[in-house]
């Protein structure tokens, strides 16, 4: 699949400014099938996003005067788990 931007394919484009290579996040998705009758299938399944927790900081407080200047303004998504259920028959 090739997705297009307003100024051209998505690869040749530069990274949102709220992005930057920096970047490090791992995502991981385990599942595991059940069969408890001949037509029904169960799949449990856990997902995690930023699995490791790395913290990434985004901005920093310019603003002199203020109690937090200098520190970062805030961190990027923290770790994420969600599981889900699927029954099919």
């Amino acid at each position: 699949m090739l997705l297009f931007s307003a100024i051209g394919p998505a690869q040749d484009t530069a990274p949102l400014p709220e992005q930057s290579a920096a970047d490090t996040n791992f995502g991981m998705s385990v599942y595991k099938v059940f069969q408890p009758a001949e037509k029904v299938n169960v799949q449990f399944r856990a997902e995690g996003f930023n699995i490791f927790n790395h913290t990434q900081w985004r901005g920093v407080n310019k603003y002199a005067g203020t109690a937090n200047f200098m520190f970062p303004a805030y961190a990027h998504m923290p770790q994420v788990l969600q599981f889900a259920i699927r029954i099919t028959f």
